[in-house]
């Protein structure tokens, strides 16, 4: 999730089974910044039957993936680049 907007990444970094509706904060990949994800407790379950896990990034690393995937060929918009923001 984009840092300005992660209430699912604050729960599951809480160990909450539920989510903590947040404002949606500016970021630049706005369409996942989404202050009270309508799935929330399922996508926090699938990562963690899964045992998976979750990020939050900034949008500087967001930028810097968007960027970076331009120079390999693929042009996507911000909110896609944040799946490779590191």
């Amino acid at each position: 999730q984009a840092e300005q907007c992660a209430p699912v990444y604050q729960a599951f970094l809480k160990g909450m089974d539920a989510i903590e509706a947040t404002a949606a904060g500016p970021t630049i990949a706005g369409a996942i910044a989404i202050g009270n994800p309508m799935r929330g407790p399922q996508i926090l379950a699938a990562v963690r039957d899964s045992r998976g896990a979750m990020v939050a990034v900034s949008d500087q690393e967001i930028g810097l993936a968007w960027k970076k995937l331009a120079r390999q060929g693929f042009y996507v918009e911000e909110t896609a680049a944040a799946a490779a923001a590191e």
